[in-house]
């Protein structure tokens, strides 16, 4: 359950639904913004804890990270940068979808292709089966 406010717009979550309040007669895109916003927000809450996890039992370094919206992909990295992009639209899926795409990034920067050895990585680290939680 969380309350954010914006320009006195609030938005509300529970565990079923997302409730918005904004003053009477605000536009349609004036409501979309607000939870776009709120959506980015959560994400950017909750990402810092996933990546730390993840950090660790990968042995990989995230050096950036950040969100923006894509039509076709779920998250995307530059491996160079050791940064990665996750898609906006994740704040609406459960949580384990969002560490999901968090690790299969991560892996990525160890491993360019989608191979045997990207799932080899994404499944077993140290010899030692990964478990998501």
């Amino acid at each position: 359950m969380a309350l954010t406010q914006w320009q006195s717009a609030y938005c509300y979550a529970n565990n079923k639904y997302l409730e918005l309040y904004m003053k009477q007669g605000s536009s349609k895109q004036q409501r979309e913004k607000v939870i776009k916003e709120w959506y980015r927000q959560t994400l950017k809450n909750d990402i810092p804890a996933l990546i730390t996890k993840w950090q660790t039992i990968i042995d990989v370094v995230v050096a950036d990270w950040g969100v923006k919206f894509m039509r076709t992909k779920w998250g995307t990295c530059n491996i160079q940068a050791k940064r990665i992009w996750l898609n906006l639209e994740l704040a609406k899926k459960p949580r384990h979808c969002l560490e999901y795409v968090i690790v299969h990034e991560m892996v990525h920067l160890l491993e360019r292709h989608h191979n045997e050895r990207h799932t080899w990585i994404s499944l077993c680290r140290n010899g030692n089966c990964i478990k998501m939680n």
